[in-house]
């Protein structure tokens, strides 16, 4: 969806998407390299390969934005239930997070994120829009500061300390739980 949505802005505004670099690290099928080939986006895509985490981490830590992409069941309009665990690495890094995704949990919780510029993975036009709309906002440094206390929410021991009021609330020591909501 990224590459699609990347050609899609070279299209309508080929110096904004000059701009853009999107450097993949983790596996990828040889038809991305295809892709990327075919689309005439080699000067800007890279394709890193498999690393360790803590090189993974320290490259989060480097970029300019993290770029999440999450993709539907066959039935595309079937939310998706789970939020891969590499979000939390990408929402602690302070950077701001691409997100052309589908319904379900992850769309939520990305929704409500400050500095998240979430589209929908079906639709070239629209991750173009959000990428012209990340270029701009950081052109014009408008791109919003994280929102320490949403941030918190997604905290190893706050999320541990929700998962045991939700436990003891099963087994009728307490009152109904609380949980992490979106606002």
């Amino acid at each position: 969806p990224i590459l699609a949505g990347l050609s899609h802005l070279r299209g309508i505004d080929p110096k904004s998407a000059e701009q853009i670099r999107v450097r993949f690290l983790g596996f990828t099928p040889e038809c991305s390299h295809q892709i990327v080939e075919r689309l005439g986006l080699t000067k800007q895509v890279q394709f890193v390969g498999v690393v360790e985490r803590s090189v993974a981490l320290k490259e989060m830590k480097n970029a300019d934005a993290q770029l999440i992409v999450q993709v539907a069941w066959a039935d595309d309009t079937r939310p998706m239930p789970y939020v891969p665990g590499k979000v939390y690495d990408c929402i602690a890094s302070g950077a701001p997070i691409f997100a052309p995704v589908g319904p379900g949990d992850l769309r939520d919780i990305l929704s409500h994120a400050s500095k998240a510029y979430v589209c929908d993975y079906r639709s070239p036009a629209d991750i173009a829009q959000k990428l012209k709309q990340m270029l701009d906002d950081r052109e014009q440094r408008r791109v919003s500061e994280t929102d320490d206390m949403w941030l918190h929410r997604y905290e190893r021991k706050e999320l541990t300390r929700n998962l045991a009021s939700v436990f003891d609330w099963v087994l009728g020591s307490n009152s109904a739980p609380s949980r992490v909501q979106p606002e």
